[in-house]
């Protein structure tokens, strides 16, 4: 990993996630240079204008990770924007749920969680959702967005797998909204 990538790993505080940032990483350059044979020259990162990383010599490839505990997933997509977000059950206890809905998301949210026998999995069934959709547009995930609640029509569509990969269906109908 480069120099940049290495400083961002090492701000990291459990070495459980430094390893798996590395190995997302790895796994991200694996695919990219062996199914689409690109060299290592092509592979050159930089920031967009909101700091999520984009290849600087492949702007039609659009890639996300992510990592929770010891599982990472990497998703890659040529020409559509694509966000993956997960995380582990395990990560949040019942009385952590209940702090982060207060404290994060929106009254609507709260509800929509609050109605569920689990609060923790509906939680982060939420929280990676709404990662995962800014993650596709770039823009990284704020205080702000998480105080946006989702629609009922928002999280019905989100429901189906490929969701995420058109995120201009919550862009373009409503671009103040984020």
């Amino acid at each position: 990993i480069n120099a940049e990538r290495k400083e961002k790993v090492d701000k990291l505080r459990a070495f459980i996630d430094k390893k798996m940032s590395v190995i997302c990483e790895i796994c991200l350059y694996f695919v990219l240079s062996s199914k689409y044979k690109y060299s290592e020259s092509l592979l050159e990162k930089e920031l967009n204008s909101f700091g999520k990383p984009i290849l600087k010599n492949l702007q039609e490839i659009n890639y996300s990770f992510s990592h929770s505990n010891d599982i990472c997933a990497v998703g890659i997509s040529k020409n559509d924007s694509i966000g993956i977000d997960i995380e582990s059950l395990s990560s949040v206890s019942e009385k952590q749920a209940g702090e982060i809905l207060s404290r994060f998301f929106s009254k609507e949210d709260i509800s929509c969680v609050e109605k569920e026998n689990n609060n923790r999995e509906k939680l982060l069934s939420l929280w990676t959702k709404k990662e995962a959709l800014h993650k596709a547009f770039g823009t990284g995930i704020s205080l702000k967005i998480l105080k946006t609640p989702f629609s009922s029509e928002d999280l019905k569509t989100l429901q189906t797998p490929y969701a995420v990969r058109r995120p201009e269906i919550f862009h373009k109908s409503n671009p103040d909204r984020f």
